[in-house]
C-alpha cells in the first residue's frame, strides 16, 4: 500500500495533486458570472469558490454547502454531473473528498477512470477507490475488484479482485455478486466451483440483475452447479427477458425455435428475436431474417429478410453470412449470383470460431473491457440525506444492463464519442416522453445506440424527490461509447 500524507487534516494518497480546489484561472472562468451567489461561510473560508450551478440550487442544498457538509457537496457533484457540467461536478467531488467522505472519494476516483473533468488515470482512480473502499463504500470496492482483475492502475492480481469482489458482494452489491459468481463460475482466481457461482448469481438474479438472471437459467439449464430445471430456467429466462435483457430475448426466442423447455412455437420465437433484432442484436438479427427468407414463424418475405442477414452480416455473424450465401445460390430476394454466393459462406467459413464466440455476443460485450459499456452519471448511487430534501433521480437495482447497444459494427470501426440525451422521469420511474438528443456524438450510429439505451431505462429510475415526494423531472444523461486496448474476452461487468 501507498504511504500516505495529509490533507486538511485528512489522509489522501501520495503523489497526488492539492485536492482542496481546482485550478484558480479555470474557477474564475467557471464563476465570472455568479459571483457571491454563496453566503459567507466555512465553504468560502476553505477557499472553495460558488461554481457554476449554485444559484439554481435549492436553498437548503445552498445552505448545506456553505456550512461545509459533506453530503451536500456529493449531490451538488451529482447535480452537476446530471447537467453535464463535469469540472464544477469534480469540484464538489473533491471537496466532500477532502473531508474524508467515501460517496466523495469514490466519485473523485470514478471520474479519473473515466476522464470526466480531469485527464483520465487509472493510477489515481485506484487510489481514491482504495481510500473509499476502505471505509465501506461498495462500489469502490467493485472498481477495485475490476482494476485487479484487468491491471487497470494497478499490477493484476485474480486474488486481489476476489478479495474486493467478495466483501461488495457480501455487502449487498448485484454486480459484485454476479461477478464474484462468474469468477467462481470460470476459475478465475479461485478453484472452479458451479454452486458458489450459482449461490452469487442467485443472489444477484433476486434483485433484478439482468446478467444474472440470465447466468442462473443457464445453470439451471444445463445443470451446473445445481440440479437440472427446465422449469425455473424458463422462468429465468423469460424474467431477464421481459425487463429488456437482449440476450435472455435471443436465448427465449431460441427455446421456442427448439422446444426446449417450453413447446416448440415458431411464432413467439419470432416475437422474440424480432425485440431483440430491434434493438442491434446481430444473432438476433440473423435469425429474424432467417425467418423472413423461409417463411418460419412469419409471412414468407425474402426482400425484408434479405435486409435483416445483411445487417448482421456486417457484424460479421456467421449464420447470416451463410443464408446470404444460400440465397444468392437459391436467388430467394436477390438474383441468382454463384460467385456471391461462394464469397458469403468464404466469409462464414472466416467466422465460424467468431459465431461461436458471439452465440452470446451481448453478454461477452458486458464482461469484456473491448467494450466498455455505455456510462451514465445519472445512475451513480444516491447521495447520503443532507438535509436539503433534494434528491435527483437515480437508477434502480432493476436498471437495465447496457449490454448491447454499443453496436458492434461501430467497435470494428472503434467509432467513440460521448452522446447526450434529454430524459424526462415521472414520479414512477418510466419516462413520460420520448428521448431526445441533446447534443451529438458526432456519429449518427452512436446517437441512435445512445437513444435507445436511454429509452430502455424507462420504468427502472427512482423518480427525483423533494422532501421525500416523487416530483417529475427532466435531465441531461451522458452516454458514451469508448474502446478501450488490450481486451480480454473475459472479466467483469460495467454497468451503470
Amino acid at each position: 500500500m501507498q504511504p500516505r500524507t495529509r490533507l486538511a487534516g485528512r489522509d489522501r494518497p501520495a503523489h497526488t495533486e492539492d485536492t482542496r480546489s481546482v485550478p484558480w484561472v479555470a474557477v474564475l472562468l467557471l464563476t465570472a458570472s455568479l459571483a457571491g451567489c454563496a453566503t459567507p461561510s466555512r465553504l468560502a473560508s476553505r477557499g472553495a469558490p460558488c461554481v457554476h450551478g449554485c444559484l439554481e440550487a435549492p436553498a437548503r442544498l445552498r445552505q448545506a454547502l456553505a456550512s461545509g457538509n459533506a453530503g451536500a457537496e456529493v449531490a451538488m457533484g451529482l447535480r452537476e454531473s446530471d447537467q453535464a457540467r463535469l469540472a464544477g461536478a469534480q469540484f464538489w467531488f473533491r471537496q466532500a473528498a477532502a473531508q474524508g467522505d467515501a460517496a466523495g472519494e469514490f466519485h473523485v476516483g470514478l471520474d479519473y477512470a473515466q476522464g470526466f473533468g480531469v485527464a483520465q488515470n487509472y493510477a489515481m482512480a485506484n487510489r481514491w477507490y482504495r481510500r473509499a473502499a476502505a471505509e465501506g463504500n461498495l462500489y469502490a470496492q467493485y472498481d477495485l475488484a475490476y482494476d485487479y482483475q484487468h491491471g487497470r492502475g494497478v499490477a493484476p492480481s485474480l486474488t486481489k479482485a476476489n478479495l474486493w469482489l467478495g466483501r461488495a458482494a457480501r455487502g449487498g452489491l448485484a454486480v459484485a455478486e454476479y461477478a464474484l459468481g462468474y469468477n467462481f463460475g470460470n476459475g478465475f482466481g479461485v478453484t472452479r466451483d458451479y454452486a458458489t457461482a450459482n449461490h452469487w448469481f442467485h443472489r444477484a438474479a433476486i434483485q433484478g440483475f439482468g446478467p444474472a438472471e440470465a447466468a442462473l437459467a443457464l445453470d439451471y439449464e444445463l445443470a451446473l452447479g445445481c440440479a437440472r430445471n427446465l422449469k425455473k430456467a424458463d422462468f429465468w429466462w423469460r424474467t431477464a427477458a421481459l425487463q429488456g435483457f437482449l440476450p435472455a430475448e435471443y436465448a427465449l426466442g431460441t427455446r421456442y425455435a427448439m422446444g426446449l423447455g417450453v413447446a416448440r412455437n415458431p411464432v413467439r420465437a419470432h416475437h422474440w428475436f424480432r425485440k431483440a433484432a430491434l434493438r442491434g442484436f446481430p444473432a438476433a438479427e440473423a435469425a429474424v431474417g432467417i425467418d423472413d427468407l423461409l417463411g418460419r414463424g412469419t409471412a414468407r418475405n425474402a426482400p425484408r429478410g434479405i435486409g435483416w442477414l445483411r445487417k448482421a452480416a456486417a457484424e460479421n455473424n456467421a449464420s447470416a453470412e451463410y443464408y446470404l450465401g444460400a440465397a444468392y445460390e437459391q436467388g430467394w430476394g436477390v438474383a441468382r449470383n454463384t460467385a456471391k454466393a461462394h464469397a458469403w459462406w468464404r466469409k462464414a467459413r472466416a467466422h465460424a470460431d467468431l459465431a461461436a464466440a458471439r452465440a452470446h455476443a451481448c453478454q461477452l460485450a458486458a464482461l469484456s473491457r473491448r467494450s466498455a459499456p455505455l456510462h451514465a452519471r445519472s445512475a451513480r448511487p444516491a447521495p447520503r440525506q443532507d438535509g436539503s430534501g433534494w434528491e435527483p433521480p437515480r437508477a434502480r437495482r432493476s436498471f437495465p444492463s447496457t449490454c448491447g447497444f454499443y453496436p458492434e459494427v461501430a467497435q470494428l470501426l472503434h467509432e467513440q464519442g460521448t452522446a447526450v440525451v434529454r430524459v424526462c422521469i415521472g414520479t414512477d420511474g418510466a419516462l413520460v416522453r420520448k428521448p431526445t438528443l441533446v447534443r451529438s456524438s458526432g456519429l449518427p450510429r452512436l446517437d441512435a445506440a445512445a437513444l435507445r439505451y436511454a429509452s430502455a431505462t424507462s420504468g427502472h429510475w427512482r423518480a427525483a424527490r423533494v422532501h421525500g415526494k416523487p416530483i417529475s423531472f427532466c435531465a441531461k444523461l451522458p452516454v458514451r461509447f469508448a474502446i478501450r486496448k488490450g481486451a480480454q474476452a473475459a472479466g467483469m461487468a460495467r454497468v451503470p
